[in-house]
């Protein structure tokens, strides 16, 4: 979420005055893991001169960056490393302290004062107004060092060319993406950042959308399909739509919310239906809350989450969405645009409803 605050603690004892509520700025990613490891890594950096240190914890994900991955990432150059600001930085300062560091696994929320006291800074420090400071120069150094060619793999070499060479947003793609984050707000309330986006379009694990609507909506943000305006310079006669009244623009937004050729009208029809017996309103239809989907959530006048009719609902409008583009692409390619070969209402609500009860 756009508003999400993400806070690290550090507790010493009761009424100690090395205790630390710190907020993560958000130039950071506001995780947990994000929260976890950057107590680590401040409890580190203010005890370079100690002769022992000791870190107790329940992150699994920041005891394994110190101790069993650590190797493993440093050899390959912290390529694909989520959070790589702050491993790296970890690891540089582990590199270059004088301190016997041990590190601690205890069990979360389980009574542990230590904590539970490290938890409730770590709220504290979320709520604060401004960021603080984390010295990541540490990182830098490391940074430099680069990967080992022994474990340099082809993937993990483009990778990192990737990382240190990326291609500037393109205009069209922030254009997109800022209309579809609108769509989703306006419909559910909630602000999401463009990261929860793609992150949602890419999920695959328990997701209700199938993989090729996600592929389809992944290259839908770019604007990559050879429709509508591309086709000004190129093939200028296809750019607009003749089976509709005034020619409009053949852009995705016509073609799954007002085209004739589509089947949208029937499609989404029959969407409407099926979602009725929920008693639930059904949302305005715009390609931007199409993209969206994922980041819909339905709720009940309590704010909870509904999964069962979230589940529906996603399935429905992104399965509803992609059958409308298959069918234009059918007529359009297939029946070469014929207007005597437009598909029927009935083959429509035949491949419809066995889509839908898949």
């Amino acid at each position: 979420m756009a508003n999400a605050a993400c806070g690290s603690g550090l507790w010493y004892g009761e009424d100690n005055v090395e205790n630390k509520a710190l907020k993560i700025s958000d130039s950071l990613p506001q995780s947990n893991n994000v929260g976890e490891i950057t107590a680590a890594l401040v409890a580190i950096q203010t005890h370079r001169g100690h002769t022992d240190l000791l870190i107790s914890s329940d992150s699994t994900y920041t005891i394994d960056a110190m101790t069993t991955r650590i190797r493993t990432w440093f050899s390959q150059g912290f390529v694909a490393t989520r959070n790589q600001a702050l491993v790296r930085s970890i690891t540089g300062e582990l590199l270059k302290t004088n301190a016997h560091i041990c590190v601690r696994k205890v069990k979360g929320h389980s009574g542990e004062r230590g904590n539970e006291e490290a938890d409730r800074l770590a709220n504290e420090g979320a709520r604060k107004e401004t960021d603080d400071d984390i010295d990541l120069t540490a990182g830098e150094t490391v940074r430099r060092m680069g990967a080992e060619l022994r474990v340099l793999s082809q993937a993990l070499a483009y990778r990192s060319v990737r990382e240190v060479k990326k291609a500037p947003p393109r205009r069209r793609t922030m254009v997109m993406v800022e209309k579809t984050l609108a769509a989703v707000e306006d419909v559910t309330g909630d602000s999401n950042t463009s990261r929860a986006l793609w992150k949602s379009i890419h999920q695959r694990k328990e997701a209700a959308t199938s993989q090729k609507f996600s592929a389809w909506a992944w290259k839908s943000l770019h604007a990559g399909y050879k429709i509508g305006p591309y086709r000004r310079h190129i093939l200028p006669e296809r750019m607009n739509c003749n089976t509709c009244l005034e020619e409009p623009v053949e852009d995705m937004e016509h073609i799954l919310c007002h085209c004739n050729s589509s089947g949208q009208e029937i499609i989404w029809e029959l969407a409407k239906q099926l979602w009725s017996i929920t008693g639930l309103p059904w949302p305005q239809i715009s390609l931007g809350l199409i993209l969206g989907i994922n980041l819909v959530n339905v709720k009940n006048p309590e704010g909870k989450i509904l999964n069962g009719r979230t589940r529906l609902l996603r399935v429905l409008i992104s399965e509803s969405s992609y059958l409308a583009w298959v069918v234009r692409c059918e007529w359009r390619i297939g029946r070469q645009a014929d207007l005597s070969k437009l598909h029927t209402r009935q083959e429509i609500t035949a491949r419809w409803s066995s889509i839908i009860s898949k």
